[in-house]
């Protein structure tokens, strides 16, 4: 007997258990429903990580742009600040991409 993840409540179920005994939902195959309800909860999954990785991706090209700012009006180093969201941002995006990734396989 092996441990599967219930596709509609994401608990712990086992591969011989027709029903999810937490959700009560047939996990045997045969719904066509539920296997709908699955791609639909992928596709809000994968957009919404889309939209992470586009509000990274905003936030990084802002704060390298106000650092080029800073460094044109002759501060010889840009504010910590932005380098620190600027890295926050750069790791939020790579984590995101290696979620998208791992989501996919």
């Amino acid at each position: 007997m092996a441990i599967t993840l219930c596709p509609v409540c994401r608990k712990k179920i086992s591969t011989r258990a027709p029903r999810c005994p937490h959700c009560h939902e047939d996990v045997s195959g045969n719904d066509p429903e539920l296997a709908s309800r699955q791609r639909s909860q992928q596709r809000k999954k994968s957009n919404a990580m889309k939209i992470q990785l586009a509000l990274a991706m905003t936030l990084l090209v802002i704060c390298i742009g106000l650092m080029l700012l800073e460094m044109n009006q002759g501060k010889p180093l840009p504010s910590p600040w932005y380098i620190g969201i600027g890295l926050a941002a750069a790791a939020w995006y790579v984590v995101t991409r290696l979620r998208m990734f791992l989501s996919h396989r």
